[in-house]
């Protein structure tokens, strides 16, 4: 069985955060949804929930800045960050 490829979105001090990949071992959402946000061209299948180019930017932004935190502390900055992501 060969190993899965997974995006390497943030490799830190203590950890190393990647994408997971579905179960056929190609495809994997959130490394599409990250993409998506840094290209600006994320569609949400909810209508409630649409975000405007420089809101996808500033999103993105945010969530890089989190992840690498995390990967380097091991923990995130601090507790208002948990569950942000209400998309």
């Amino acid at each position: 069985m060969t190993k899965v490829s997974r995006k390497v979105v943030c490799d830190g001090y203590t950890y190393c955060v990647e994408c997971a990949v579905r179960k056929d071992r190609v495809t994997s959402p959130v490394a599409r949804f990250i993409d998506d946000l840094k290209e600006k061209s994320w569609v949400s299948d909810s209508t409630e929930s649409h975000l405007h180019p420089d809101e996808q930017v500033n999103l993105y932004s945010w969530l890089l800045a989190t992840l690498r935190y995390f990967a380097d502390n091991g923990d995130f900055p601090s507790l208002m960050n948990y569950n942000q992501l209400k998309i």
